[in-house]
C-alpha cells in the first residue's frame, strides 16, 4: 500500500493486512502460470505484488510457504467440488462412478495437482514446523470430509478401509502428476511409438486406479462415520 505521494505505507489494519496478503497470494498465482514453481523467487513475487521483497517476508517466510498457503486455499475448493459431484452418486455402491468423479474433479484442478506433486519434496521444505503442523491439519480436515462423502456414496464399505485409502490417492495424484507430465527431454522420448505404453493420461490413469483400490475394499455393515 502507498500513499498519495507514491511512498510505501506499512499495512496496520486487519483488512490491509488480508489485503497484502491476499496481493503476494495473488502475485504467485500469476507467475505460476507462465513460470515453473522451482524457478520462482521471492524477488520475482515481490516485483509482481508491486512490494519490496522485506515486505514479502512480513507475511511468508520464503517461496514455499506463499505456495502451501495456496494449495490450501485450492484444497478446499476441490474439496467442495468433489463433494458436489459425489452427492448425486450417495448410496449408490457404483465404485466405478465414484472412481471417475474424484478423477474428474481432481483433473480439473491443474495448480492443485502440480503443487501436490511437490508437496513433501519442495512445499514442506523451508518453512516453519508450524506451518508444516497447520497444513497437515487441513490436509486431515480436508480428507475427514472426503471420506464423510465417500460413506455416503459407498455405505456398504468399512469406513476404517475408506479413510486408509486417503494416502494413497493423494500419492496417486502426486506419482501420476509427474508421470503425466514429464519433462520436455521426457516428453520427446515418448514419442517413439514403441513407448507408448508408458505415455501416462492422468485422468484415466487415477480413475483405473481408484477404482481398483475401492474394489479392493470388503462390504461391511453398518457403516461408523469418520470423526475429526
Amino acid at each position: 500500500m502507498r500513499d498519495e505521494g507514491g511512498l510505501f505505507v506499512r499495512a496496520r489494519k486487519p483488512e490491509q493486512i488480508a489485503q497484502r496478503r491476499e496481493a503476494i497470494l495473488a502475485a504467485m498465482s500469476v507467475l505460476l502460470q507462465s513460470e515453473k514453481p522451482e524457478l520462482i523467487s521471492l524477488n520475482q513475487v515481490a516485483r509482481q505484488a508491486g512490494l519490496a521483497k522485506s515486505n514479502v517476508y512480513r507475511y511468508f517466510d520464503s517461496r514455499e510457504a506463499i505456495m502451501l498457503a495456496l494449495l490450501r486455499e485450492d484444497g478446499l475448493r476441490w474439496m467442495a467440488s468433489i463433494e458436489s459431484a459425489l452427492e448425486p452418486l450417495h448410496g449408490s455402491e457404483d465404485v466405478s462412478a465414484v472412481a471417475q468423479a474424484l478423477a474428474r474433479v481432481t483433473a480439473s484442478e491443474v495448480r492443485l495437482c502440480q503443487l501436490i506433486s511437490m508437496a513433501s519434496s519442495v512445499l514442506e521444505q523451508n518453512v516453519s514446523d508450524q506451518a508444516v503442523l497447520d497444513f497437515k491439519w487441513h490436509t486431515h480436515a480436508l480428507m475427514g470430509r472426503l471420506v464423510m462423502a465417500l460413506g455416503r456414496t459407498l455405505p456398504g464399505h468399512p469406513v476404517e478401509q475408506l479413510t486408509g485409502t486417503m494416502h494413497l490417492f493423494i500419492a496417486l495424484i502426486a506419482g501420476l502428476w509427474s508421470q503425466s507430465h514429464p519433462v520436455e527431454t521426457v516428453r520427446k522420448a515418448l514419442q517413439d511409438p514403441n513407448l507408448a505404453v508408458m505415455r501416462v493420461d492422468f485422468e484415466e490413469a487415477l480413475g483405473r486406479a481408484m477404482c481398483l483400490l475401492f474394489k479392493g475394499l470388503q462390504p461391511a455393515h453398518p457403516m461408523r462415520l469418520y470423526s475429526l
